[in-house]
């Protein structure tokens, strides 16, 4: 019995224990002792809503200790060592360094125990590398951007001037700002883009009418299309739909209507951008700085500061007159509290967060919210105790990453400072905060911001400054604009000034002087590219001044610094993209508007507003003239190499073959006559002679075929000779004088272009709108890859590189390569246009000068003004009337002929020296055999006169060698000269030029002398006789 009671009260006590909920402990660091009571009361009020069974909180709270170290040793001690799950810190009233939460953040974090910040909204607790475990029950002072961001929409303000501090605080301000204006552009560009496709599908179908809520078409279109006075925005609620009249269909006489709510009218049709961000810091000069801002177009400033920093920014802008009518001044809670308000001008609007300092009312809220987690956390398995002190203590709680998790992804939505919830960064998201108004003196609350969109009160009226009960415009139109160009010809012209500063005086072809402006910009023909005075002219120089007259605008001309037309690049090799070039100087506010030959594409009409164009083209491609150089060689072009040998050869086989006929045909001129001599018959070298005067049209002279077989063979060389001389006449007159270059590329389609090689380069210019139309076209896509490792940095440099041929081809506009070609005759353009285009005027988003600059374009147009500009500057045809003139023979064409003509009279005077020579040395060999055989026959006489018994000559009739030698010579020379008289007579006597009675007579002498010299001549020839 005494065992079974035993038992009984054992089990009843474990059944006891086992119920017991488990001791869960929250500690708090607030900063004073009254919310001590009030952490207490809250803690117990968790206790009946959560956990009941499962576990109890417990609550455990210090006081802000006066350093830092005192602070970090109190949450190691009385926090940590308690096993806290969460600490709660709020911010002290007085913001002094040495008693913010850091010390809490910092020690807690390292343990990984979460934070749960009550009133601290310094932005620095938002970065997760530095407060690894921090959450807080209110948004930071960035987060204000938001309700501007919605007031800039709110008012239909679309130009702002951010003025920030050069701190951690102001450069989170802009960072945040910059997002949502980044963010809104992004989707108004996708909505656009959604309705530009609906509404080409629609005009497809035919006209139609779209209807909206309650929105009814108008009974009246010429009411709706002529409205010259919209009403303000502010005047019509937010819920009332707009009609927006499109443009009319030529199908029907009947526009398209587009019903849209308000909201989303604005959305597409404006863009919100910051014109200007200027930050200060401790040593900046405010007055110089806010003359940067007073010279801009907006009126709207929103600035972000300290209290002491707000209080001399509004100083300084009161001195400049720049608190009055037609300005706005957007501040946040900070910059109209404490020393800034007492400096804050008349109608500025400024935040405030509701509950934003209501401590109690926080601690309720974040107690409800830790409750709630770690009732979601128990749920889960594997929970671990937290760290128990901090002495020997270096492990983190590993539950502690899982509960701040939880803690972030808890949504409390019924809390006493309203919804509450965490985003990524741990920041209180759907903040309520009070929109005021300071008039008099006094801030009265005009509107509030209900953590999505702001709700103005209209039965409070808002005090702009200056008094103005009307809300401001938000902008100045400014009548002094600041253009940007690029050099780019014919359209920009840049020249140097003169020593004095001003432009040379210079005439067009037309007689008209060229008007020339001064724009500063950096001198490429001096190292260091320079920033100096320089004289532009051109098409848009000209076009700029007829729009500066026509809509009563001055202006200042500079040339753009990086030398590009514009394209987005990534930033430091992160995802964000900035414009560079002029697209870069128009969105920074260096520059007003862009006049230059701007190409104008979808990319580009995303961020800035394109005026109507201004100049229409396309893409085309320029390559070089294929002129065909002349060689020495041109005049044997017509006939190819074998051709010519086989000519050569023709000569050699026919000279040869007439030789052979007429030498063994019976009637040739060895048969004829047989007395004739040797010489006078078709010798070999008279057939060659023959042969090369038929097919050369010399003439023939001596030295003609007589057999009839041998005439044959003539007659038939020679009309092969007038073939082939015809042939050549013809080929030489068509490859020196009608040989035009062919184009190298026949399009964009050529397979050259779409297969590329090494062997053929081509690009364009790098970050051009050329190079953003071959990057966004997939089929493309392989010459994209190719002309992006060539891509030259300028147009002139690209073009200069095709007249070196270091680049076989350059894609650039129509309208620039055309004119380059026109000029430079080594130049031509090649294939059909693409990509149809056209040049407009660049401006910012909803810029006040847009409207009125397109109607000016237009307006040109009409009148004949952009026809002039083209006559004057583009249309030049000087290169095209050359090519089209008759092509006439050079000295380069018949350079060869001339050279072969060179080369015969070398060849002959050269001969004739060897002929000579050779002359010489036969005259000389022939006296000496003529001397020896003179010798040797004065010897036999001797020898003869011996032997048949004859005394010794007569002294008197001895005679010495040497009158022998000298009477031979004189007997050899009578000889030479009776043979060619001989030969003559025979000449004439063939010809029939001597009577018959002189040929006897000359046949009788002719046969006297020849035996006479024969009696006398000793030579060996009358001896073989």
């Amino acid at each position: 019995m005494r065992l079974f009671l035993l038992a009984v009260l054992f089990s009843c006590s474990c059944a006891r224990a086992g119920c017991e909920p488990k001791i869960v402990n929250i500690g708090a660091v607030l900063s004073q002792k009254r919310y001590e009571q009030v952490f207490k009361d809250a803690v117990t009020q968790a206790n009946q809503v959560y956990g009941r069974d499962k576990f109890k909180l417990t609550a455990i709270s210090v006081t802000h200790k006066p350093n830092a170290i005192q602070m970090a040793l109190s949450v190691c001690e009385d926090l940590i060592s308690s096993q806290v799950y969460a600490i709660l810190v709020s911010h002290p009233p007085q913001s002094n360094d040495h008693l913010t939460p850091t010390p809490v953040s910092y020690t807690a974090g390292f343990y990984r125990i979460p934070v749960v910040g009550l009133t601290t909204r310094m932005s620095i607790y938002s970065d997760k590398s530095i407060h690894l475990s921090f959450l807080r029950t209110v948004p930071p002072y960035s987060h204000q951007a938001h309700v501007w961001f919605d007031l800039m929409r709110e008012f239909n303000w679309n130009h702002i001037i951010l003025i920030v501090s050069d701190d951690h605080e102001g450069r989170a301000a802009q960072k945040r700002l910059e997002t949502l204006l980044e963010e809104r552009e992004t989707k108004n560009k996708k909505r656009n883009y959604e309705n530009l496709d609906q509404l080409s599908y629609d005009n497809k179908r035919g006209p139609k009418v779209y209807l909206h809520g309650q929105c009814t078409p108008p009974t009246n279109f010429p009411n709706v299309a002529t409205r010259n006075q919209p009403k303000p925005v502010t005047s019509r609620p937010r819920n009332v739909p707009l009609l927006v009249a499109l443009q009319p269909v030529p199908l029907d006489r009947f526009p398209f209507y587009l019903c849209l709510p308000f909201s989303n009218k604005i959305d597409q049709a404006r863009t919100k951008q910051a014109e200007k961000v200027l930050q200060f810091s401790q040593e900046t000069n405010l007055t110089a700085l806010l003359l940067e801002a007073k010279e801009l177009e907006a009126r709207v400033i929103i600035l972000s500061a300290s209290e002491e920093d707000a209080a001399a920014v509004y100083k300084a802008a009161r001195f400049l007159n720049m608190t009055g009518s037609g300005y706005v001044w957007l501040v946040g809670e900070r910059e109209m509290s404490g020393k800034a308000l007492s400096e804050a001008p008349d109608g500025l609007i400024g935040l405030q967060l509701i509950n934003g300092k209501n401590e109690s009312a926080h601690i309720n809220d974040a107690v409800a919210v830790v409750a709630q987690s770690i009732q979601e956390l128990f749920e889960k398995e594997n929970i671990t105790e937290p760290p128990r002190g901090c002495v020997g203590n270096t492990n983190i709680w590993k539950t502690g990453p899982l509960f701040k998790r939880v803690l972030m992804s808890s949504k409390y939505p019924e809390g006493l400072t309203g919804r509450v919830e965490f985003n990524d960064d741990g920041d209180r998201k759907y903040a309520h905060y009070s929109i005021l108004n300071y008039q008099k003196s006094r801030l009265i609350q005009v509107g509030i911001y209900n953590g999505t969109q702001v709700v103005m009160n209209n039965q409070r009226k808002i005090i702009w400054p200056g008094g103005e009960t009307e809300k401001p415009q938000g902008f100045q139109m400014s009548t002094r604009l600041k253009i940007v160009t690029i050099h780019q010809e014919p359209f920009v012209y840049v020249k140097p000034t003169m020593p004095d500063g001003t432009c040379k005086e210079e005439m067009t072809l037309n007689g008209v002087l060229i008007k020339k402006v001064i724009c500063t910009g950096p001198n490429e023909t001096i190292p260091g590219r320079p920033i100096v005075p320089q004289c532009c002219y051109g098409f848009c120089i000209d076009l700029l001044i007829k729009l500066a007259m026509t809509m009563n605008f001055t202006y200042e001309v500079h040339l753009v610094a990086d030398g590009k037309f514009g394209t987005q690049e990534r930033v430091n090799n992160s995802n964000k993209k900035e414009w560079n070039g002029m697209m870069g100087e128009l969105l920074g506010g260096l520059a007003d508007m862009i006049v230059a030959p701007l190409t104008i594409n979808n990319e580009r009409a995303q961020y800035i507003e394109f005026s109507k164009p201004f100049k229409y083209q396309g893409l085309t491609i320029l390559v070089k003239k294929e002129i065909p150089r002349s060689t020495l060689d041109s005049f044997m072009q017509p006939f190819q190499s074998t051709l010519w040998l086989l000519v050569g050869l023709s000569v050699h086989v026919v000279a040869v073959m007439l030789y052979l006929l007429d030498r063994f045909s019976p009637f040739g001129r060895f048969k004829v006559n047989s007395e004739e001599e040797e010489e006078d018959a078709l010798t070999l070298s008279s057939a060659m002679w023959f042969s090369w005067g038929v097919l050369l049209n010399s003439g023939i002279g001596e030295g003609a075929p007589r057999s009839f077989s041998a005439r044959i063979l003539g007659m038939v060389w020679a009309g092969f000779a007038m073939i082939i001389v015809a042939s050549y006449t013809a080929n030489l007159a068509a490859f020196l004088v009608l040989d035009r270059p062919e184009e190298r590329i026949t399009g964009i389609n050529d397979p050259r272009l779409r297969n590329p090689s090494d062997k053929f380069i081509y690009a364009t210019v790098k970050q051009s709108s050329v190079d953003i139309y071959f990057r966004r076209q997939v089929e493309l896509s392989t010459m994209y890859r190719h002309m992006e490792k060539h891509n030259y940095e300028s147009a002139a440099e690209a073009i200069q590189a095709v007249r070196d041929n270091k680049l076989h081809a350059f894609i650039w506009d129509s309208a620039v390569l055309e004119f380059e070609a026109s000029q430079k005759c080594d130049l031509v353009t090649t294939g059909e246009l693409f990509f149809r285009s056209g040049f407009g005027i660049g401006m910012r988003k909803d810029s006040p000068w847009k409207q009125n600059v397109s109607l000016a374009i237009l307006s040109s147009h009409e009148n004949g003004f952009m026809e002039d500009l083209d006559k004057t500057w583009v249309r030049y045809q000087e290169c095209d009337s050359r090519s089209n003139a008759p092509a006439t023979l050079t000295f380069e064409n018949m350079a060869g002929v001339f050279m072969l003509v060179a080369g015969g009279i070398a060849a002959g005077i050269f001969l004739i020296f060897i002929e000579i020579a050779y002359k010489r040395h036969k005259d000389a060999r022939r006296k000496q055999m003529q001397l020896a055989f003179a010798a040797v026959n004065v010897w036999r006489k001797n020898l003869q006169d011996r032997k048949s018994g004859r005394a010794e000559p007569d002294p008197k009739k001895k005679a010495s060698f040497r009158s022998i030698s000298t009477t031979l010579a004189s007997s050899i020379k009578r000889r030479r000269s009776s043979k060619d008289t001989h030969r003559g007579v025979k000449r004439g006597r063939r010809q029939g030029l001597l009577p018959q009675g002189e040929r006897k007579r000359d046949e009788e002498g002719e046969g006297e002398g020849e035996v006479e010299v024969e009696a006398r001549d000793p030579s060996p020839r009358s001896l073989r006789r």
